[in-house]
């Protein structure tokens, strides 16, 4: 069986899915432990800042799986204090979706095609362009566009709602809540992540 935390409130929708197939699962705040009792960590909430370092450490050792907040990521990345930053990523605009909320069929995705395995369509909620160079692990459809106030300045495929560097997945969009858990195929999607970030571990249909 593997332990899985998830850092943040609510959730429950995610969490009976992780039981479903097999995983332990811990309602935690961050702490040192983690490092020892978790195989994946959630990050649904922004860190406090005297969680930070602890936050930084288990990037390197486990996989973590975030949800930055838009508004906080983008001020705190003004005075490169956003925990993100460090590995890499920035938001120096908040480029929001058209939509509030979107469905995303899997059949134009960009990533691997392994993430996608019975996956039809995904829902993101609150979506907003973030990419840093990362491998790419979700992405928008044709008909998308990112807004600058009135300017469309992304469009299509090269709008970014989802990245991976190493451990490390951070989505742009809410895709983990009840709600976006219940309107797609996010449950098959986040299962099949998981199952690569634990290095190819058989997850229990």
């Amino acid at each position: 069986m593997l332990n899985c935390a998830i850092i943040g409130q609510g959730f429950r929708e995610l969490e009976e899915l992780l039981l479903a197939h097999d995983f332990a699962v811990e309602f935690s705040d961050v702490k040192k432990e983690l490092e020892f009792n978790a195989d994946v960590i959630f990050l649904l909430r922004e860190p406090f800042e005297s969680e930070i370092p602890a936050v930084s450490r288990l990037v390197k050792y486990k996989p973590v799986i975030a949800q930055p907040d838009a508004y906080v990521f983008y001020e705190k990345s003004k005075r490169r204090e956003h925990w993100l930053n460090v590995h890499g990523a920035y938001l120096n605009e908040i480029l929001w979706v058209e939509s509030k909320e979107i469905m995303l069929s899997a059949a134009f995705m960009k990533g691997k095609p392994d993430y996608f395995v019975g996956v039809e369509y995904i829902a993101a909620i609150n979506p907003y362009h973030l990419y840093s160079g990362w491998e790419v692990v979700l992405n928008c459809n044709k008909d998308c566009k990112a807004m600058l106030g009135d300017l469309a300045v992304r469009t299509g495929k090269d709008v970014i709602l989802g990245q991976r560097r190493a451990n490390l997945v951070v989505f742009s969009a809410d895709i983990l809540s009840d709600k976006a858990l219940r309107l797609g195929d996010n449950g098959r999607f986040i299962l099949n992540l998981l199952s690569d970030l634990l290095g190819g571990a058989e997850i229990i249909s």
